[in-house]
C-alpha cells in the first residue's frame, strides 16, 4: 500500500481538502496524510466546503510535517509554493509532486463570495486528486474489478436472504425461475473466465446457456449456492490476474465477435446488473 503526504504551509485548508479527496478516491489502496511546515488549525470553512461535497473532514487535525519523518512516503505532494520552497528533506524514495492552488483563506469579499471561492478551489483540488489517484495509485484492473463488484452489489445483497423455496419462484409471462437466473449468472461468469480470460481449467455446466430456457433442475439450494460462489470466485480471480496491457488485447468469441478484454468485461457487468434486477422483481412478486 502506498503512502502519500500532502504538504502546505499551515495544514489548515488546501492540504486538508486534498487529504479528504485523496482518501475518498484512493479508498483502501493508500495511506494518506497531510501536514504543514507550521500548524494553523483546520479551517472551519474547509470543513464546510468539503461537507457540501459529501466528505466529512471534521475529525482531521492540523499536523506538523516533523510528525511524519519516520514514514517511508511514496509521494509527497506540495499544494502551495511556500511549502515547496521549504519542504523538508525526506530520506525516502518519495516522488515529489507540486501543484500550487490559490489560498481561499486569503480571499476577501462578502460571505457568499468567500464561500464561492472555497468551492472553486475545492473543485480544483478535487480534479487534481482524481487524476493523481487514477494515474499513480489505482491500476486499470483495480478500477474494472471495482466496477464489476459495484454492478454485482444488488445481486450479492439478494443472495443471503434466499431460502430454498425461493428458487422455484416464477413471474408470468416468463417461464424462468429464480434458480434458473442464479444458475445462468454463474454459467456466464464461468464462460467469461474460461473463454475471455483463458482460464481453461474452469468447470462450467453452461446448461442455462445451451437450453436457453428453464429445464427445472435448479431447485437444490446447496448445490446452486456452491455453483454461484464458484462462478464468482473464478471470474474474480480471472479479473485480478490481468495487467493493464492485457485489458487492451483482443479476444474473439462467437457471442460478440472480436473485442478488447476491457470491452468484453463491460458485457458481463451489464449482464449481471440486468439479471439482478429481474431476480429482485421475481423474488418480490413471484410465486
Amino acid at each position: 500500500m502506498k503512502n502519500v503526504l500532502v504538504l502546505c504551509t499551515g495544514n489548515s485548508c488546501r492540504s486538508q481538502i486534498a487529504e479528504g479527496f485523496l482518501r475518498y478516491f484512493a479508498g483502501t489502496v493508500a495511506h494518506v496524510y497531510s501536514a504543514g511546515i507550521e500548524t494553523h488549525g483546520v479551517n472551519p470553512k474547509a470543513i464546510a466546503t468539503m461537507k457540501e461535497a459529501g466528505i466529512d473532514i471534521s475529525a482531521h487535525t492540523s499536523n506538523h510535517v516533523d510528525e511524519y519523518v519516520h514514514i517511508d512516503f511514496d509521494y509527497v505532494i506540495t499544494v502551495c509554493d511556500n511549502a515547496k520552497e521549504h519542504c523538508p528533506y525526506f530520506p525516502t524514495k518519495a516522488l515529489k509532486i507540486h501543484q500550487n492552488f490559490p489560498d481561499p483563506a486569503k480571499y476577501t469579499g462578502t460571505e457568499e463570495e468567500v464561500k464561492a471561492e472555497f468551492a472553486r478551489v475545492r473543485n480544483m483540488i478535487k480534479d487534481f486528486c482524481a487524476r493523481f489517484v487514477a494515474e499513480n495509485l489505482i491500476t486499470k484492473t483495480q478500477t474494472l474489478l471495482s466496477m464489476w463488484h459495484e454492478a454485482r452489489t444488488r445481486y450479492t445483497n439478494l443472495l443471503p436472504g434466499l431460502q430454498a423455496a425461493d428458487l422455484h419462484k416464477r413471474l408470468a409471462p416468463s417461464p424462468n425461475s429464480a434458480g434458473f437466473l442464479i444458475a445462468h449468472i454463474a454459467d456466464v461468469e464461468l464462460l467469461f473466465a474460461k473463454n475471455v480470460f483463458g482460464f481453461q481449467d474452469v468447470k462450467v455446466h453452461a446448461k442455462t446457456v445451451i437450453a436457453q430456457k428453464d429445464t427445472g433442475e435448479w431447485g437444490n439450494y446447496e448445490e446452486l449456492m456452491a455453483y454461484e460462489l464458484y462462478g464468482r470466485q473464478c471470474l474474480e480471480k480471472a479479473i485480478t490476474t490481468q495487467t493493464n496491457a492485457d485489458w487492451l488485447s483482443p479476444v474473439t468469441t462467437k457471442e460478440f465477435g472480436t473485442r478488447s478484454k476491457e470491452v468484453a468485461l463491460s458485457r458481463i457487468i451489464s449482464h449481471t446488473a440486468y439479471h439482478a434486477g429481474q431476480l429482485a422483481i421475481l423474488l418480490k412478486y413471484g410465486s
